[in-house]
């Protein structure tokens, strides 16, 4: 994250869990989590899957993200906005 941002990304992040992104003694970063609605998938570049929420709505996901960053094999049947990582 730190990487992407150094190189002029805007990040942000959706977890259930974690409302706010937590502080660590090597990592600073100010931001909530997001919802994942329509709007929120298409207004970003892509999508990172870097865990496997029951809460996600995947195929809300797939429909609206213009490229899925398949981290967590979610989508196995891949598809030409769908790359595993």
């Amino acid at each position: 994250m730190e990487r992407l941002r150094d190189l002029g990304a805007d990040l942000s992040y959706s977890d259930p869990y974690v409302p706010s992104f937590p502080k660590m003694r090597e990592h600073s970063f100010d931001l909530n989590s997001v919802p994942v609605t329509p709007e929120t998938l298409a207004g970003h570049d892509a999508v990172v899957l870097l865990t496997d929420h029951t809460d996600f709505d995947y195929d809300l996901i797939r429909t609206h993200a213009p490229l899925v960053i398949n981290t967590r094999g979610k989508f196995r049947d891949g598809g030409e906005k769908i790359v595993r990582a």
